[in-house]
């Protein structure tokens, strides 16, 4: 088995545990193709619809980074909480490794185009930068070359000193009570 794109990982990855799972909770006799792929589909498709809420609860909150109590706000929007996820949990006791599911995975082989086995390739005159790492799958495109994240200048980097967040923080309230002063007018 083969894979185009992580999305394909993905799902492969979600069916497997899907399959265990309703194996451990009674199906003894196995889960048809067609019923695991439905299935697969139906949890992928809340997964990302908790994902989404999350996402937006995030971005109502005027965040960038979803954090924990995101995540329990968008489960709850779906009637789901934690408790029940932590009872469901407790009953499957499923141990589920990383390594038995990577060892499911066959990563693609490139078929008609080769895909150099490089980091970055410098586009003007072809020249290889080093060799990909092994645990980096082959169906994923090559870094960028070196200079590009070595010469960057790092933006949007924040103080870790709490005087200037502070600081930073009584400007951005003064700027907006004006704003909201100026509404008014």
């Amino acid at each position: 088995m083969s894979f185009e794109t992580v999305e394909d990982v993905q799902f492969l990855i979600l069916k497997i545990a899907l399959v265990e799972l309703a194996e451990k909770t009674g199906f003894k006799g196995g889960v048809k193709a067609d019923a695991a792929e439905t299935l697969t589909d139906l949890v992928g498709t809340y997964i990302q619809k908790i994902g989404k809420r999350a996402s937006d609860v995030t971005a109502a909150a005027g965040r960038t980074e979803t954090n924990y109590f995101d995540v329990e706000n968008a489960l709850r929007q779906v009637d789901t909480g934690l408790e029940q996820l932590q009872e469901f949990d407790e009953k499957l006791q499923l141990p589920i490794s990383k390594n038995a599911l990577i060892s499911l995975i066959e990563y693609p082989t490139p078929s008609v185009t080769t895909i150099p086995n490089v980091v970055g390739m410098d586009e003007e005159n072809g020249s290889k930068n080093a060799p990909k790492p092994s645990h980096v799958p082959s169906f994923l495109p090559a870094f960028p070359p070196e200079y590009t994240h070595k010469n960057s200048p790092a933006k949007n980097q924040v103080s870790e000193d709490a005087s200037q967040i502070n600081k930073t923080r009584r400007m951005e309230r003064k700027a907006l009570q004006q704003q909201i002063v100026g509404i008014g007018n």
